[in-house]
Order: structure tokens, then sequence, then C-alpha cells
């Protein structure tokens, strides 16, 4: 595509490269509608800069393959620049490695994002980088993590990394991880873009010009060509492009015929069907088989499709990579050179659901030994081909690699194909439709979507209650206490660990013994009931070290978060210490960065707010790598009080900033209440006793929504001593009295102590 009026543009991508040559590396997002020329805009800079830098191009398919495939795509081309020469051999053996899914592998992902992050290094060490990918608003959750961490890593090298999105996919539901993708960078202050606009009459003119080498246009053909194409680059450079194949136009001349008689297409449909319709019939039925593969297809698949002799195949496939119609991926696979011509092609199709099959077949016959990595492909072709019981099958082994990777999102997505296709069975079998249910509603927790985790579970209750399934009922019942837990319904979480905890008893069930009783001990704790919850992780922690269960690791931190509430702030540490010694060997990523958050509280208590900062950022990067967004809240709020409590109100209040609409979004209640009472807290002590009152005022609401007596006496004490200041000493004794009653009814020392100084204040 010829690159006109895109000065202003093309200047800014140079100076961000400017600075990241000289170790300024960042990430840029080039937005616009389809066919507008982000990506010419990025090759263009690749072509200027491609003797003084490493230009790496790669794109994101529509067909989802394996996690991180737009990084591993060209990897081999990073050879001479690594020192670790093997990197492309590591990452894929880590990445399909037969770890057991029935433990997140949160190491695995933290590994590959650490390998692509020495690759980069190492290749900025010896040469500036521009990374290049386009259609990133079709990426999934493994890769939208590992460009947001790399985003925050490069900040130091030498590198430019450039993602290409068409704008309108943000009013599209379907592209909600991606949407939350932009929304992290911006939370994070790292969300640079370039907006791309259609071309004006002027540059419609331009570029007409440009593409025939002629000097001057007839204004009336410019005219035609600006409201067909309505200014898209692409519609221009396709619809000339086929003007020159019909021969109705020649470069470096005037218009050979009337311009009345040029049939101007009125739709890039009309083009892609022209162009079509001038190839030889062997090459479009090529095209048209590759394009049910998807937006980049196998060799091998369609040649065994189309079963052509190896030159026939190879002189068409020359013959449409010279037509600009298709690019070679890597050794295995081509892609069309745009999605939207696939698409038409696609329409064009008779038979698609026999091809799928087909393809299908194929692809298991032909990649028996890699078969992992082609998972959510075979169950899109056999979802296509209504071959609904292999569709289910392929698609719940995609869910289990993307759960193994910690790419929740797109877990989500195959578990649902595998549970639309499983329902679509003539003969469903409803038991592995409920195992389905309550794995889906889990993966829905670990994300933070608690409404649709809720209404999975209790869809799989259903089945196994019909069934007479009592082990999945009691784990559901369990999964169920999670989620309420979660949401910060304590009394509808303690009801359901209950309920598990009985039915567990009855069938001698002690793994679950174990989850309940640790469902219990934290509720306990969150009440104030110290005692009962020492009693109940006990007994947890008894079971499951004799079992050697990963729970083991959650106990011990909500252990660690009982005597902490009791004022102990060394031996709390220890508890933490080994939650997350276990948490690491079981790969548990959402326990172990709450640990890393809990270690930081200790020290918070303790007033090392340097040591607390650390275990906060320690927490934060986790979170951010899995896409823990609760957590990253959390640790920001927490990190937000370190600060204040610094001097450094100004920080403090920045991360506050950053936390309150992530928590939002989540209605973490519990998080919220945090939130609040640290305004309240770096107000207070900015002196601004109003805005202090009614932050703590809302923070005390959100306490009490979320029945958290420890958070409910700590924004009490607060409130009491912000009258102190205010010169309020009685409303401060009304508050601070029964404080101390609860304080010493919960056996809450260290909470005791501070109240009892205020108190010694007020007579």
């Amino acid at each position: 595509m010829k690159l006109i009026d895109r000065k202003k543009e093309i200047e800014a991508l140079e100076n961000y490269f400017a600075n990241a040559r000289d170790g300024s590396g960042k990430l840029v997002l080039l937005s616009g509608e389809v066919g507008v020329g982000k990506a010419a805009l990025a090759f263009e800079l690749m072509k200027r800069h491609e003797k003084d830098a490493l230009c790496i191009y790669t794109s994101v398919q529509k067909t989802k393959t394996i996690p991180y495939a737009p990084f591993l795509n060209n990897i081999d081309e990073w050879k001479g620049y690594v020192k670790t020469l093997d990197l492309p051999d590591r990452l894929r053996r880590e990445l399909f490695s037969t770890t057991s899914i029935s433990e997140f592998n949160v190491g695995l992902q933290e590994r590959v994002f650490a390998l692509f992050e020495q690759a980069f290094k190492e290749i900025s060490e010896n040469r500036a980088m521009i990374f290049f990918i386009d259609n990133i608003h079709w990426a999934d959750t493994g890769t939208l993590a590992l460009l947001s961490h790399m985003a925050e890593s490069i900040k130091n090298m030498r590198v430019l990394i450039i993602g290409a999105y068409t704008s309108n996919v943000l009013q599209n539901d379907k592209f909600s991880d991606f949407t939350e993708f932009l929304t992290g960078l911006m939370m994070k202050d790292m969300l640079t873009s370039i907006h791309v606009e259609n071309f004006w009459r002027e540059d419609v003119a331009e570029f007409i010009r440009t593409f025939l080498d002629v000097e001057s246009i007839d204004n009336a053909f410019v005219e035609k060509m600006q409201k067909a194409s309505g200014g898209n680059p692409l519609f221009l450079d396709y619809a000339m492009d086929l003007f020159i194949k019909e021969k109705v136009v020649r470069r470096r001349k005037r218009l050979v015929i009337s311009l009345y008689e040029i049939n101007i297409p009125s739709s890039f449909e009309e083009i892609i069907t022209r162009m079509l319709n001038l190839l030889p019939k062997k090459a479009t039925t090529i095209l048209r088989y590759a394009s049910v593969q998807g937006t980049t297809f196998l060799m091998d698949v369609l040649k065994g499709q189309l079963k052509m002799r190896e030159e026939e195949f190879r002189r068409y496939i020359s013959l449409l990579e010279k037509e600009g119609m298709i690019y070679p991926v890597d050794e295995e696979r081509y892609g069309f050179i745009h999605n939207r011509a696939r698409d038409i092609i696609y329409e064009t199709c008779v038979k698609k659901k026999e091809l799928h099959r087909e393809i299908a077949d194929l692809i298991e016959i032909l990649h028996e030994k890699d078969i992992n990595t082609h998972y959510l492909e075979l169950a899109d072709h056999y979802f296509k081909a209504g071959a609904w019981k292999w569709a289910s099958r392929y698609a719940a082994k995609a869910g289990d690699e993307n759960l193994k990777l910690y790419s929740l999102g797109d877990a989500i997505f195959a578990y649902n194909m595998a549970l639309t296709a499983q329902k679509m069975e003539k003969e469903e079998d409803t038991t592995s439709t409920g195992k389905l249910l309550l794995l889906l509603g889990n993966t829905y927790l670990l994300s933070g979507r608690w409404e649709e985790a809720s209404a999975s579970v209790h869809e799989a209750i259903d089945i196994f209650e019909k069934e007479g399934d009592t082990a999945f009922i009691i784990n559901a019942y369990i999964a169920l206490g999670d989620i309420e837990r979660e949401r910060s319904n304590l009394n509808e979480a303690s009801d359901w660990y209950q309920k598990a905890m009985d039915l567990a008893r009855e069938e001698l069930d002690n793994r679950a013994i174990a989850k309940a009783a640790r469902g219990l001990g934290y509720i306990s704790w969150r009440w104030g009931n110290y005692e009962s919850a020492l009693s109940m992780l006990a007994e947890a922690e008894k079971i499951s070290k004799e079992l050697k269960d990963p729970i083991y690791g959650i106990v011990m931190v909500d252990t660690g978060n009982v005597h902490s509430a009791l004022g102990d702030l060394k031996t709390p540490r220890k508890y933490y210490l080994k939650g997350v010694e276990a948490l690491q060997e079981s790969r548990n990523l959402w326990d172990l960065a709450r640990a890393y958050n809990n270690l930081g509280d200790s020290y918070l208590q303790a007033k090392e707010w340097d040591m607390a900062l650390e275990f906060f950022e320690k927490c934060s990067e986790i979170a951010k790598k899995a896409g823990l967004n609760n957590f990253f809240g959390w640790s920001l709020f927490n990190s937000a009080e370190a600060l204040n409590a610094k001097g450094d109100l100004d920080a403090a209040l920045t991360y506050l900033d950053r936390a309150l609409p992530i928590l939002e979004a989540m209605k973490d209640i519990n998080g919220l209440s945090g939130v609040y009472r640290d305004y309240g807290l770096v107000h207070l002590k900015n002196g601004d006793f109003k805005k202090a009152e009614t932050n703590l005022l809302k923070a005390m609401k959100y306490a009490k929504e979320a029945d958290n007596t420890d958070m409910i006496l700590d924004t009490k004490t607060d409130m009491a001593e912000l009258y102190i200041k205010k010169g309020e000493k009685e409303k401060a004794k009304e508050i601070l009295q029964p404080a101390m009653q609860s304080a010493k009814e919960m056996d809450a020392r260290k909470r005791l102590e501070r109240i009892e100084e205020l108190l010694k204040k007020v007579k």
C-alpha cells in the first residue's frame, strides 16, 4: 500500500524509535478502521531502519492456535542476536510440557515471560529492535498479558514494540479482553497510541497519481473513487490494482479508455470477486479451500485436500503470492494478506461443513506429534462440521492448555465452546457437562467474574444432584463458598462451606474436609472469631499436610492472617513464608499474590515501610502477569498506605487513583473499603479534615457491607483520630469506648493498644 499524507504519524513513530534507540523503549499502538493503513505505517518505519535495527513482523490470527503465538511465530529470526541459542526450543519445551493442569501452571507462565524478557534484553544489547504485531485485538489473553509485561520490561531497552488494532472493536463485547488490556495500560500510564484516519479528497488524488506514476489525474475519476472508497486506503489500493489487472489503466499512462467506461466497484466484496474471476480456476480453488482453514493455513493440510502434484501446487502458490493474495508465515503456514479478503472468499465457498471436517481429520493425521498445539483449531473445525463430540473433546483440551498457562480468558472461551458442543450432542453426557461447568465456574472465579462463576457452578450442582454424584456436589459447594467469599457475602459463603463440611464428614472425604475447614476458618477470621478460625485452620493444616494437598499453602497464609489480626507481628510472617514456599511449589498464582500482599501488610503494621513496599511490588508483579486485577488493585492501595506513612502523599494519591477504578470494576467491596480508608488517611495527614471524613465514611460503608470486622474497627479508630485532631473529643470518645470493647472481645491486642493511646488523649 502506498504511504500518502502520513507525515505526522511517521514523524511520531520516528521520534519513538529515536528514543528507543537511545535506551528508552516503548509500546506504541496504532488504531484505525480496517484498511486505513496502520500496517503500512509500521512497514515504512521498518523499511527506513532495516540497516540499523532488527525488524520483526508478526500478526495475530483470527483463529486462535496457541498462547503467545505472535511472539513465537518469528522467534527463529532472533537466533543470531540471543546468546541463549536454544531459546526457541526451550520455549517450546516449556509451553508444551505435560504439566498436570490440576495445578495452575504459574511457574510456567513466569518462565515464559522471563525468557522473552531476557531475549529482548540480549537483542537490545547488540542492536536496536522494532517489533511489530498486527491485529492485536485478536490476541489471546496470554499474549496480551505478555505484551503488557513487555511494555514495562523494555523501558530501559533499545526496543520499540508497535501494535496495530481495528478501533471499532472497542464497542464489541467479543473483544472485552482486549478492552481490559487497553484499560490496564491506561491505568498504568503506559497507553501511547496513534490514531490513523482515512484519506481526504486531496490524499485520494495523490494516492492515485502515485499508484499510476502520473503527474495528473482526471478530477471526475478522483471524485468517483473518493465516493466509492470513503477515503479508505485499502479499498483504493485493491481497486487500482484491480484496474491494472483488468487492463483498464496502465502505470505511467493516462486512462486508456473513457472514464465513464471504467466499472468502479461499489464495495470491497466486488473488488475481491472480480479479482477471483481473473485468476486461473485452480488458483481460486486453492484460495477457497485455504479460506476454510482461516486467516492462516497449513500447507500440508491444504495440499492433502487438493491432491495436486507438488510442482503444480507450488506454481499456483507462487502465483497467488505474486498477485498479493497470500504470504508465507513460517515453514508450515501461509496467510492471507488481508483478513477481510479471506472472509469474502470464505463466504463464496460451498460445502463448508464437509470441508471443515476434512481439514480436522487431516490435522489429526498429519500433526499427530504436535497435536496439542492444534487443539483449538481442531475444536473449531469439528464444531463448524457439526461433529459435536470431537469439538467438545478438543475444546476442553484447549481449555486445559490455556488454564495450564494461566491464560484464563482463552480457557473460558474454550470451555464454553466445549459446553456448547456437548449440549448439541443428541445423547449428552450430563456428568461430563457437570464437570465442565464446575471447571468453568472455577476459571471464572480466578478471573474475578463472580456472577458467571456462580451461574456455572449452580448449573453443575443441578446436574450432580440429579446424578447423585456426592463427591462433585461437595466440590461444587466449596466452589460456591469461594465465590461468595470473594463477593464478601460471608453468611452465604459460610452456609456453603458448612454444607460441604457436613457431606464431606459423612463421606469421609478428608481432602474436602480440609478445603471446607479452610473456608470456615477464613470466614471466622473475617468475623473476628479468632479462636474458632485457628481451630478450623489447624484441622485443615493437619489433613492437607498429611495428604500433601496444595491447599496447605493457602491454609498457611490464612493462619498468618489470624495471628496478624491478634496483633502479633512476627508469627504471621513465619506462616506467610511457609505459604509462599508451598504455593510456589504448587504453582498457585492467586494465593501466592495474596501471600506477598499479606507479607507486605505485616511489615506495614510494624512500620517497616520499605520492606512493606517491596512485598507489595512482588504481589503487583504476579498480579499483572496473571491478569489478577483484584490483587493488582490491593497492592496499589496498600502501597499507598506505606507511601503515606513515609510522607510521600502525592505518590500515595497517584496509587489510590489507579487502584480505585480497578476495584470498582471488580465490585470488590473489601478492596474499596481499603482504598477509601487510605484516601481518608492521606487527607488526614494533609490536614484536609473534610475530605478525610468523607472518605472514611465511605470506607466504613463498604466495610460494613463486607461484614469485615477488622476493617470496621480500624476505620472507627481512624475516625476517632480525625475527631481528636479536629478538637471534637466527645465525638472521638463515643467511638473509642465501644471500639475498645470490640477489640477486647476479638482479642485484637495491637488494635487495643492503639485505641488505649487515643483514649488517653480525650481524657
